[in-house]
């Protein structure tokens, strides 16, 4: 069932996910939310964010929901989130961590995403996103917000072709970002992401790390900007891309760039892309395994290493 129809089914315009988590209808009306995160919706920056990197406007959608975090909340429990509850037409969806409150999402994406998170100050989130249920082409555009000493881990997994524009803000001191993204295509899929981690504040840290995985004739094109601005000093950021291509005909691209406005701070990128490693293969069918079950193994080594 649709969100919308849980709540057509309610006198009034929000529903309890459970844990004390509250999701609302941001199109019947403001009144429905509370005060303190009005403000969240009302950002002036969600429009500037909502345009890419090549100037393609991001419009407004039908729909619009508001998950809310109560401050201090603390779930060990893996929240469900899919786009299937939305709207034909993908509406945006805010999510509000408040202060001192840490829990786990997924979120499954079936069709396209905006999507929104602002993690107040202490705040923990996880947020694992997955498109294999994608029923057709979808893009997602996702906006982060941290304030002082929130922590992010972001897990993306993506199967099916996408167009990804992300952008990580750590908006105060001390706000971390930690993001794995990890991508497995095969047949003709085709992916783009545009990454920027934007860094505001001192001492703030963020690492990207984009694995992907082709066969096929895929193809996968990453552009991933860091940009330090003047007022964040001592902040530490990574961007890294690494490729492993599992068919003469698939094709990566990676596009990195660094904008640092002020010294004393630590950034670094880099990239990889190439075939499986002949030694690799050589070793493992010289213990008797077949070629194609050789090639698996290689790829589930490289889609789950820890490699940072």
């Amino acid at each position: 069932m649709r969100w919308r129809d849980l709540l057509d089914n309610r006198e009034c315009g929000h529903i309890d996910l459970g844990f004390g988590i509250v999701m609302y209808a941001v199109n019947r009306g403001l009144h429905y939310v509370p005060e303190h995160i009005k403000m969240y919706l009302n950002n002036p920056d969600n429009k500037y964010y909502r345009t890419d990197r090549n100037g393609d406007g991001v419009g407004e959608r039908k729909e619009s929901y508001l998950v809310y975090v109560p401050v201090g909340l603390y779930s060990d429990q893996l929240i469900m989130l899919s786009s299937a509850h939305l709207e034909s037409v993908t509406g945006d969806l805010y999510i509000v961590v408040g202060s001192g409150a840490s829990v786990s999402f997924m979120y499954d994406q079936s069709c396209s995403a905006v999507i929104i998170i602002h993690l107040e100050p202490y705040a923990k989130l996880s947020w694992s996103h997955s498109n294999e249920h994608l029923s057709d082409n979808g893009s997602a555009h996702i906006t982060c917000y941290q304030q002082h000493d929130s922590q992010l881990m972001f897990n993306g997994r993506y199967t099916r072709t996408t167009d990804s524009t992300m952008f990580f803000v750590l908006c105060e001191p001390k706000a971390h970002a930690q993001v794995t993204l990890s991508l497995h295509l095969q047949e003709a899929h085709q992916a783009s992401f545009n990454t920027t981690q934007l860094h505001r504040a001192p001492q703030t840290v963020s690492n990207l790390v984009l694995k992907g995985l082709l066969a096929s004739v895929s193809r996968s094109i990453h552009k991933g900007m860091i940009r330090i601005e003047a007022d964040a000093q001592q902040s530490d950021a990574q961007l890294m891309s690494r490729y492993l291509l599992l068919h003469h005909k698939a094709e990566a691209y990676v596009v990195p760039s660094l904008e640092v406005l002020t010294n004393d701070v630590r950034c670094a990128h880099g990239s990889s892309i190439g075939p499986c490693n002949d030694a690799h293969l050589f070793y493992l069918m010289s213990r008797g395994i077949p070629l194609h079950r050789c090639y698996q193994l290689l790829s589930d080594a490289f889609l789950d290493s820890s490699w940072r």
